[in-house]
């Protein structure tokens, strides 16, 4: 759908106008976006907000905070990058993302803005209107939001709020082509989310990113609370089917036990805690025993997520190079004496052959593939990187990788990652 003076549009022409409107690509910079914030009013003005930033483990982080909202009795809204459920999938009230019918309103009410820019030359990008949308809708419906940021650099869309609380997950090489080449330009781009006065919580451990870290926090007023000095985790227990840590914060222990597979959700479960005690300092309503009672159920799709038993399928939405060596330490840790097939897509501008030497010598196969997306590595990219051997490595479409997986002729389990998108894939055609 080309922009245009139509106002009455359905939701299947909103999501072609998405479409089109992603093939423009990541535009940083804040001004489309305060321009399309202040058509509408600035609704961000009238909501509080969680900024949430890293290179891992910011949509897990993300989810913990919320159902410890929740489960305290506090509407919370939730900016959600990427998706995996769909284009309102972004957007979420508790538990249920935004409706078609909202959706379908809100984007209507900012379209002729989004036409006036269009022919100005100032075309505002896809995320840039799905973020105004979201804070549209938070105004209506919510007095507290979190918000996942998109690369979570200082010119990223969402970097247009003043947080309660600044969230750093962790810090480490992604999105090159935008925030820089070493791990110190990538800190700082993702320390610009720290704001005047208000208080940033990191897991960050690596001493050249929190340098970094610390001046930005020192010449904002902002203070810092950072993971290893100033909360801890220690006693870790792996289960069969759970996790158990205890968290050590402000002369508190709190014991931790979380429904997941996934080792590295032990960091980001943490990281939500100490923002709820946080927010609990600042006047919030909370019981962090409620909280602890709540976070033990919480399950996060996408990320070690059984999506199948028999034959057992696990996905896994890492896709660089720290996301994939914290799969790879379950993997080893809950299924090192087991066969191991790895099915591994990826889009093309992530580190794939990085990645790949790293997967290939934890897996007793592996198998290619690639997905329809204009990002997509293509079967000639995959196959360039590695040496694919017939029997051990080997590139399969995913028809013939479901049909093998749904025959169920081989005694193994399967692991699939390197995308979100892909991921989704392979879960659809599951189902």
């Amino acid at each position: 759908m080309k922009s245009g003076a139509k106002m009455d549009l359905t939701m299947k022409q909103i999501k072609m106008f998405f479409q089109e409107r992603s093939l423009e690509g990541i535009k940083p910079g804040l001004k489309r976006m305060k321009q399309l914030l202040s058509f509408v009013d600035n609704p961000e003005k009238d909501v509080e907000f969680i900024h949430v930033t890293g290179t891992n483990g910011k949509g897990s982080t993300v989810q913990y905070i919320k159902q410890g909202l929740l489960a305290n009795q506090i509407n919370v809204g939730a900016f959600i990058s990427p998706s995996i459920a769909g284009l309102r999938g972004h957007i979420w009230k508790d538990n249920e993302y935004i409706s078609e019918e909202e959706f379908t309103s809100l984007f209507q009410e900012i379209y002729p803005k989004i036409v006036q820019m269009d022919k100005e030359g100032n075309q505002p990008t896809e995320f840039e209107i799905l973020t105004t949308i979201a804070f549209m809708y938070f105004k209506k419906y919510v007095k507290l939001a979190i918000i996942e940021t998109g690369m979570g650099a200082k010119g990223d869309t969402t970097n247009v709020i003043e947080p309660l609380i600044s969230i750093i997950t962790n810090i480490s090489v992604d999105h090159t082509n935008f925030l820089g080449q070493s791990i110190e330009e990538i800190s700082k781009e993702k320390s610009g989310i720290i704001k005047t006065n208000k208080p940033v919580i990191t897991g960050v451990t690596d001493d050249r990113s929190l340098s970094i870290l610390n001046e930005k926090a020192r010449l904002k007023s902002a203070p810092i609370i950072r993971y290893e000095e100033h909360f801890i985790i220690q006693n870790i227990q792996i289960y069969k089917e759970d996790l158990f840590y205890e968290l050590n914060y402000q002369e508190q222990t709190y014991p931790v036990q979380l429904d997941a597979k996934g080792i590295y959700q032990i960091n980001n479960s943490a990281l939500a805690i100490v923002s709820l005690v946080e927010l609990q300092r600042q006047g919030f309503p909370i019981s962090i025993q409620t909280v602890l009672e709540h976070i033990r159920t919480v399950n996060i799709k996408g990320r070690f997520d059984i999506i199948r038993q028999n034959p057992l399928v696990i996905v896994d939405g890492a896709h660089n190079v720290a996301g994939i060596q914290a799969f790879l330490k379950t993997v080893n840790h809950r299924y090192n004496n087991e066969h191991k097939t790895l099915i591994f897509s990826a889009f093309k501008d992530k580190q794939i052959e990085e990645m790949l030497t790293i997967l290939l010598p934890h897996f007793d196969e592996v198998i290619l593939t690639s997905f329809h997306h204009p990002r997509a590595a293509t079967k000639e990219m995959l196959c360039s990187m590695i040496e694919v051997e017939n029997r051990r490595v080997n590139f399969q479409t995913i028809k013939k990788i479901i049909k093998n997986i749904q025959d169920n002729h081989k005694q193994t389990t399967y692991f699939c990652t390197g995308s979100l998108f892909f991921i989704k894939i392979i879960q659809n055609y599951l189902k």
